[in-house]
């Protein structure tokens, strides 16, 4: 409900103080966005700083017979995408489990010759676990202006012992982002996490 859903962003973010800040007084959303990155505890992390891009061509040897790009690939290409945001955002190498992929469900084929970039993000943190979101955008080839198009978009569910740093959405679109990932989190039910 629209209350609970107020109640939860005036928690992350409109009502928290930070009494040895300089702005004791104020509201996160009144402190200036250049100052804002000092405001978080030390178990908090800023999403907008976890993003992690690449881009990629399709290549002929990675096409079926109708010359699109085999759905295993994106799929691989989106868990490996999603296993480095996860190193980025625990600030390590060591391996997360990998305990849920969500559907997934390809919006266009993707033909050969395109460009595809994979955009992964953490985009919601509860005790040892997180959701990343790994979007696949595309441009198919020959085309003047390149404009990318959404060809797929993947939640997967790892977990990391013992506890995962708080992502803190900033902006209205990255709250909406944290909103979906936690909306997706509680739909699954994961085992309970032994620490």
């Amino acid at each position: 409900d629209l209350r609970g859903l107020h109640q939860l962003w005036k928690q992350l973010y409109r009502d928290r103080r930070f009494p040895n800040s300089r702005y004791s007084d104020l509201p996160v959303a009144a402190v200036p966005n250049h100052q804002r990155r000092h405001l978080l505890y030390e178990d908090e992390q800023r999403m907008a700083l976890h993003r992690l891009e690449t881009t990629l061509l399709i290549w002929p040897n990675e096409m079926n017979v109708h010359g699109t790009l085999f759905g295993g690939i994106v799929t691989r290409t989106a868990v490996e995408v999603a296993y480095m945001t996860v190193a980025q955002y625990l600030h390590s190498t060591a391996w997360a489990m990998l305990m849920a992929v969500d559907d997934v469900f390809f919006l266009s084929p993707i033909p050969g010759g395109s460009m595809t970039r994979y955009i992964g993000q953490v985009i919601y943190t509860e005790g040892p676990d997180m959701v990343v979101r790994v979007e696949c955008m595309v441009v198919p080839p020959k085309r003047h202006p390149a404009v990318w198009q959404r060809g797929t978009v993947f939640y997967l569910h790892f977990r990391w012992s013992p506890v995962v740093p708080k992502v803190i959405p900033e902006s209205y679109e990255e709250f909406l982002l944290y909103m979906e990932g936690r909306r997706r989190h509680r739909q699954y039910k994961l085992p309970s996490a032994k620490l």
